[in-house]
C-alpha cells in the first residue's frame, strides 16, 4: 500500500511495465515468490537476475533453470552486492 501511495500505481502495473519495457528483470522480492516471478519473466522472454535463494526447493530451482534453458534465456542467481553499484550511491 505504501508503494501505491508513493508512486500512484500498483504491483500489477509495475509487473506489466517490466514485461513490456525491459530486456532484463531483477527479482529481489520475498523468497517464496522467486520461482513464480522468475518463470513469469522467462515466459515473457526476459533474462532474469534473481536474488538468492533462487528457490526454496531443489525442484523449484530445476524448474526455473530448465525453463530458462528451453527459452534460451539467461538466468543468474545474484546477491545485491554483486550487481548494485554502491560507489554510485
Amino acid at each position: 500500500m505504501e508503494m501505491v501511495c508513493t508512486y500512484g500505481t500498483n504491483i500489477f502495473s509495475l509487473l506489466m511495465m517490466i514485461l513490456f519495457d525491459t530486456d532484463v528483470a531483477y527479482i529481489a522480492t520475498i523468497h517464496p515468490s522467486h520461482v513464480s516471478l522468475s518463470l513469469m519473466m522467462l515466459a515473457a522472454g526476459k533474462h532474469v537476475l534473481c536474488e538468492k535463494p533462487m528457490s526454496l526447493t531443489t525442484a523449484g530451482a530445476k524448474k526455473v533453470l530448465d525453463f530458462a534453458k528451453q527459452k534460451q534465456l539467461l538466468f543468474v542467481e545474484v546477491t545485491g552486492a554483486d550487481v548494485l553499484p554502491y560507489h554510485l550511491i
